[in-house]
């Protein structure tokens, strides 16, 4: 199975000082709005009976939406390593092994995404929001990666 180079992935989507800076410029809002945007994210995916069925046997208040709440910030911090390497791929391997369907785990990014330009929209203008908008697009791009070779990974060892 070949190594992951997160050196190669961040050059590939154009994430460099200025996406980081960005970031970190986006994060306070992130972070003030974060318990919210987990609540109702959880509020949405109860209405569909796809991903109701996923959440019906975990404990939402006590596990999920923390875990949520900290990957967002941390996605959101620009903090790109090792350490948010692992845990990003562990979030995907788990994702993986509980069944969830590659289409379902999209839609929770899309959900998410369309949340985060929403925010910024409401918080910025001008060349201030193009550049807010694309390090947010950079940063979902690259979590999806990592989250999506995740999948790819836990299938070739199940299959070896």
């Amino acid at each position: 199975m070949p190594a992951l180079d997160l050196t190669k992935r961040l050059k590939l989507l154009n994430i460099g000082d200025a996406t980081i800076a960005n970031l970190k410029v986006f994060h306070p809002i992130v972070e003030r709005e974060a318990d919210n945007l987990v609540a109702e994210f959880y509020r949405f995916v109860h209405q569909m009976p796809a991903t109701a069925a996923i959440f019906k046997d975990y404990d939402i208040e006590r596990h999920l939406k923390p875990a949520q709440r900290k990957h967002w910030l941390s996605l959101f911090s620009g903090r790109f390593d090792d350490e948010y390497t692992d845990q990003a791929i562990r979030i995907g391997t788990i994702h993986y092994r509980r069944k969830v369907a590659p289409y379902l785990y999209i839609a929770g990014y899309n959900y998410f995404h369309c949340e985060m330009i929403r925010l910024a929209a409401m918080h910025y203008d001008g060349m201030d929001l193009a550049q807010i908008l694309q390090a947010i697009a950079k940063a979902v791009a690259l979590d999806m990666d990592l989250a999506l070779t995740s999948y790819t990974r836990a299938a070739w060892l199940h299959d070896a």
